[in-house]
This record gives structure tokens, sequence and C-alpha cells, in this order.
């Protein structure tokens, strides 16, 4: 015999689970988004190509993230600029290092020569000056 209360009991258990397999569904779509778009801009700031390694993850999944988490340890990432300065004096630069066009190294500030000393407080004068920067005396 046919029971309506047990179909619709049926139909509502299968509505259940069918919204709660879309929304996992959905849940998994937009993580496999925001970890391809991480993927893509972590890869480009190590300088590996963004593209292939997202493609790679699109199509090995959790094989292809856990290979690029791997490789990734090996590349530091860049600047901003894309260029590594030099740290200071003595050190060597990187294999294949190359600064960007136009790049020149800091210079610093230029040291005002001396004119000597003031008469009135022994300051040490600028060159051209005509008054005594400690004691306003004239030179």
């Amino acid at each position: 015999m046919f029971d309506p209360a047990w179909f619709t009991l049926q139909t509502e258990f299968l509505a259940a689970w069918t919204g709660i397999l879309c929304a996992i569904v959905l849940g998994s779509l937009i993580l496999w988004i925001v970890i391809g778009v991480w993927v893509y801009r972590d890869a480009e700031s190590r300088g590996m190509g963004g593209v292939l390694w997202l493609i790679i993850v699109i199509f090995l999944g959790l094989i292809g993230i856990i290979i690029y988490l791997v490789v990734r340890g090996s590349h530091p990432v860049r600047p901003p600029g894309g260029y590594w300065p030099p740290p200071g004096p003595g050190y060597a630069p990187p294999t294949g290092y190359a600064p960007p066009p136009g790049y020149a190294p800091p210079v610093p500030p230029p040291v005002a020569a001396t004119a000597g000393t003031c008469k009135e407080c022994g300051a040490p004068l600028v060159a051209g000056a005509a008054f005594c920067a400690k004691c306003g005396a004239k030179v």
C-alpha cells in the first residue's frame, strides 16, 4: 500500500541531503579557487611562473599542492621591485644577479669642507661662510 507520510518523509530527507551535498560541492569549489589564487600569487612572488603552477595544482589537485610546497621552499621571495639590492660592503651577489637598468649604489651626502676655525669660539667654519654657525661672529 501507498503511504503518503512515508513518501513525504523520503522527499524531505532527499531534499536535505541534496542541499548538504550542494553546499559541500560549492564550498570545495570556493576552496580550490582560493588555493589556486594563493599558489599563483606565491609562485609569482618567488619568480617561479604562477600560471604553470596554477595549471599543475588544478590538474593534479592535492598532489600538485604537495609538489608545489616542496619545490617552493628553495625559492626565496623577491622584493617588490624584483631586484636583490646588495646588503653592504663585501657582499657577493648571487649567481644570475642583474641590477636594474640605471641602478647606482647610494651616494653618501657630501661633507662640507672646513675653512679653518672661528677666532671667537674655535668652532670649525664651513667654506665660504661669512659668519660662525656656532657663535654668530663675523669671519
